[in-house]
C-alpha cells in the first residue's frame, strides 16, 4: 500500500515540478522511479530496493505478480494513445500529408536499419537484439512531444508533423517489437516464426475492429444512449474491452485497435466527445506518471551500470540524435512543403517516450527468463536513449525554435466569447488588418458574430485541442472576454501557452480594478478602466467605436481624464507604428513609438480635444 501511495504521490509531484520548471516532465518521473528503485540500495537500511515493482513469492514483496506488470502496462499505454489520438484530424493531415506518411514509412524503415546497424557496431549487439532494440527506439513520444508543442510557440506546419508522427508512429513501432521479438523467439527455438502471417492479422484486426467500434460508440453516444455523467466511464470501458478482444483474437492487435478506434472517433465529430476527454485527460496524466516511475524502478543497478559505463552507449546516442534522425527526416520529407529550417528542426527533436519504455520493459523480462544472451542490456539501453533523446529536446527545443525561425508568427488575436462587446473588439481590430477568430459555445451569439462577418467557431472553450480541431493558427494574443470570471481564469490558464504567447488577458470584475488606475498594471486584466457590465453599457449605447488623435503621448495622458468623467472608455491605443495596444495598463507606462497617438474609446462622442 506504501509503495502503491509513493508512485502516485510523487507522479503527481514530478508533473508539478515539470510545470513549474518547465523541463519534460519525464525527466522528474525518471529521477524519482531510480531513486525508488535500483539506487534506493544506498539509502535504505538494509541495502534493498524499496520499490519492488514484480512481486517475489519467497520474500511477499513487489506490486506486480506473473503477467500483471504486462497487462496494466498494456491498459495503461492503451489508454494514454486513445486519448491522444482523439486530438487528431484528418483534415490536418492533409495539409501536411506528404511530410508526415514519410516519416511513417520511409522514415521509420531508414530508422529501424539505421540504429539497428549502430546498436549492432556501438556495442556489439546480436543482429536479431539489435533488431528489437531498434523497434524499441524507432518512435517518438507523444507523451514528451504533446508537453513540448503545449509550451513552446512553434509553428502550426512543424507542430502538426511532430503531433501526428508521435501518435501514430506509437503503434507501429509497438507491431515492430513485437514481430522482433517472434523472430528472436522462432529462431531460438528453431520454428518458422511466421513474421509476415502475424503482420497481416495485427493489422487488419486493428483497422476493421478499431473502426467498427468507434462507429459504434459514436452511434451510442449520439443518440443518447450514454448519459453525461457516464461519458467518461463508457470511453475507460470501451478501451479496456476493445483491447482485451482483440488482443484475445488476434495476441498483440489491441494497441492499434485502440488507436485507430481513436482516431475514427475523433474525425465523426461527436458533440460528446468532450465529454470523455474531461475524464480521460487526468486519468491519463496520472497514467503517465506512473507508467515512468514503475518503468525506471525496475531497472537492475547491475545492468544500468553495464550500459552508462560502456562508452559505446554514447556514440550511439550521440548517432541517434546528431545523424540518424537528421538524416532520416531530410530523406523522407524532400517532396514535402517543409523548408529548409523546418526539416532541421524535426530533424533534431525526436525525443522518445513512454511507448520505447514500456515495451522495453516487458519485452525484456521475457528475453531475460528465456536467458537470451545480452537482454539484460536492452531496458537500461532503451532508457538511456531515452533520457538522452528527451533531455535534448528539453534543454533545446526554445532556442532551436528561435535560431532557426520556426516559431509562430503570433499576430492574430484569439478571443474567448461572442457576446456584444466581444464582437465589438473583434470589428476593430479586423479594421485595423489583424486576424481575429472568436469562440463560443452558445449558438445565438455564434449566429449572430457569423452575420456581422466575423471569423467564429462554435466550441467549448474547455476543449482539449481547439486548435487541431477548428484549424486556429498563429495566433498571439488570447482575449478571455466571456461575463464569467471563472471561465475567464481557466481560459488563461488553460489556453495561454498555445495561443496567448504574446499575452494573455481577461476582464476584470469591478472589485478588481483599483481605484487607482494610474498605477495598476497588470498583464491578466484586459482593460483597467471599465468591467464588463460597463463595457456592455457603453456598447448598447455607442454607434460602434469612436476614435480621439493626439500628438503625443503627454497630450493624450493630459486628456485622459476628462474622458473618462465624460463617460468615454478607451479600450486601444495605436501608434504611429501601426502598433495596437490594449488598455492593461496607464498609457504612459507603455512601449510606444514617437509621434501621433489614436485612441479608440467606447462612449458618447467627445469633441474638443
Amino acid at each position: 500500500m506504501l509503495e502503491l501511495a509513493a508512485i502516485v504521490v510523487l507522479g503527481i509531484l514530478a508533473q508539478w515540478m515539470a510545470w513549474r520548471f518547465r523541463v519534460p516532465a519525464i525527466l522528474p518521473l525518471v529521477i524519482f522511479g531510480l531513486l525508488l528503485g535500483p539506487l534506493s540500495i544506498y539509502w535504505t537500511y538494509d541495502q534493498k530496493v524499496w520499490l519492488q515493482i514484480r512481486y517475489n513469492p519467497s520474500t511477499g514483496q513487489g506490486i506486480f505478480p506473473g503477467k500483471y506488470l504486462f497487462h496494466f502496462v498494456s491498459f495503461a499505454l492503451s489508454l494514454i494513445l486513445f486519448e491522444g489520438s482523439l486530438g487528431l484530424r484528418l483534415r490536418d493531415l492533409e495539409r501536411e500529408r506528404n511530410a508526415i506518411w514519410g516519416l511513417l514509412s520511409v522514415g521509420v524503415s531508414l530508422t529501424f536499419l539505421g540504429v539497428t546497424w549502430a546498436a549492432n557496431a556501438c556495442l556489439g549487439l546480436a543482429w536479431p537484439l539489435a533488431l528489437l532494440f531498434s523497434a524499441l527506439v524507432v518512435v517518438t513520444g507523444p507523451t514528451v512531444i504533446l508537453p513540448i508543442l503545449q509550451s513552446t510557440s512553434l509553428n502550426h506546419r512543424v507542430g502538426l508533423v511532430l503531433k501526428w508522427e508521435s501518435l501514430l508512429i506509437s503503434p507501429i513501432g509497438a507491431l515492430l517489437a513485437v514481430l522482433s521479438y517472434q523472430y528472436i523467439i522462432g529462431t531460438m527455438e528453431q520454428k518458422d516464426p511466421t513474421i509476415f502471417r502475424s503482420f497481416l492479422q495485427i493489422v487488419i484486426t486493428g483497422l476493421l475492429f478499431g473502426a467498427a467500434f468507434a462507429k459504434l460508440a459514436h452511434t451510442l453516444l449520439e443518440n443518447k444512449r450514454i448519459p453525461i455523467q457516464l461519458a467518461g466511464p463508457f470511453h475507460l470501458a470501451l478501451v479496456g474491452f476493445v483491447l482485451v478482444l482483440t488482443n484475445t483474437l488476434v495476441p498483440d492487435s489491441g494497441l492499434l485497435s485502440v488507436v485507430v478506434m481513436g482516431v475514427v472517433m475523433a474525425n465523426l465529430e461527436s458533440s460528446r466527445l468532450s465529454d470523455g476527454l474531461r475524464f480521460l485527460e487526468p486519468l491519463s496524466t496520472l497514467l503517465i506518471a506512473a507508467l515512468f516511475i514503475i518503468m525506471s524502478a525496475n531497472i537492475r543497478l547491475s545492468d544500468l551500470q553495464k550500459v552508462f559505463y560502456n562508452p559505446g552507449t554514447w556514440v550511439l546516442l550521440l548517432l541517434i540524435i546528431f545523424v540518424i534522425r537528421p538524416l532520416v527526416v531530410f530523406c523522407c520529407t524532400g517532396w514535402s512543403g517543409l523548408d529548409l529550417r523546418e526539416k532541421l528542426f524535426l530533424g533534431l527533436i525526436g525525443p522518445r517516450g513512454i511507448v520505447a519504455a514500456s515495451m522495453a520493459t516487458v519485452i525484456g523480462a521475457y528475453l531475460v527468463s528465456k536467458q537470451v544472451p545480452s537482454a539484460e542490456l536492452v531496458v537500461p539501453l532503451v532508457f538511456v536513449v531515452e533520457l538522452g533523446t528527451v533531455f535534448f529536446a528539453g534543454i533545446f527545443v526554445v532556442p532551436l525554435a528561435k535560431l532557426l525561425k520556426v516559431e509562430r508568427k503570433g499576430e492574430g488575436y484569439l478571443i474567448i466569447g461572442a457576446n456584444m462587446v466581444a464582437r465589438i473588439f473583434a470589428q476593430y481590430l479586423l479594421q485595423k488588418g489583424q486576424q481575429v477568430t472568436l469562440i463560443d459555445s452558445n449558438k445565438e451569439t455564434v449566429d449572430i458574430a457569423q452575420q456581422e462577418g466575423l471569423k467564429v467557431i462554435h466550441a467549448n472553450v474547455n476543449d482539449q485541442d481547439i486548435l487541431a480541431k477548428n484549424q486556429v493558427q498563429d495566433t498571439g494574443y488570447l482575449l478571455a472576454m466571456t461575463a464569467n470570471r471563472e471561465v475567464n481564469l481557466a481560459a488563461l490558464d488553460r489556453h495561454q501557452a498555445k495561443y496567448g504567447p504574446k499575452g494573455g488577458f481577461r476582464l476584470a470584475k469591478k472589485e478588481e480594478l483599483s481605484e487607482s488606475t494610474e498605477e495598476k498594471s497588470s498583464d491578466r486584466f484586459l482593460n483597467i478602466y471599465a468591467d464588463f457590465s460597463v463595457l456592455l453599457q457603453r456598447s448598447n449605447e455607442a454607434q460602434g467605436v469612436k476614435e480621439l488623435h493626439f500628438g503625443s503621448i503627454a497630450a493624450l495622458d493630459y486628456h485622459l481624464p476628462e474622458l473618462l468623467e465624460k463617460g468615454g472608455v478607451p479600450i486601444f491605443i495605436c501608434d504611429s507604428n501601426g502598433k495596437i495596444c490594449l488598455l492593461d495598463r496607464a498609457p504612459k507606462t507603455m512601449s510606444l513609438a514617437v509621434g501621433d497617438l489614436t485612441l479608440a474609446y467606447l462612449g458618447p462622442q467627445i469633441e474638443g480635444f
